[in-house]
């Protein structure tokens, strides 16, 4: 290596280690100016804190009430809904008896007018 060499490398180390200082310097600032933010930040955790107690001491204590033991009311389910009395279809009296729904009340599925031969809203009696 010529003398030349070794000057430029030697300067190239000490930019290095000038440039890794500077570095160093930035990181430790930032790092104190973190440190005092987290501080700052407790020093007003600790204030809101204090401030609360002091206004929970200013006021007086609310009556308590002895509470007692009231049981829920029951709840009943809900009631199946009906079905609609028309999505069941019986062509004749003979039909709902076969299908074990004969006799057929107003309301119920299956029940029409038509099935019902003296009115009495009873079909296929």
């Amino acid at each position: 290596m010529t003398a030349a060499q070794v000057r430029q490398t030697q300067a190239e180390i000490a930019k290095a280690k000038a440039a890794a200082d500077v570095a160093r310097k930035k990181a430790q600032e930032a790092a104190r100016q973190k440190a005092a933010a987290a501080e700052l930040q407790k020093a007003a955790a600790a204030a809101a804190q204090q401030a609360a107690a002091e206004a929970q001491k200013a006021q007086p204590p609310a009556e308590q009430t002895p509470r007692r033991f009231v049981p829920e009311a029951p709840q009943n389910p809900p009631a199946p809904a009906a079905p609609d009395p028309g999505s069941v279809y019986y062509a004749n009296c003979a039909a709902a008896r076969a299908a074990g729904a004969a006799p057929l009340h107003i309301g119920e599925p299956g029940y029409r007018p038509k099935l019902d031969r003296d009115g009495d809203g009873v079909a296929c009696e």
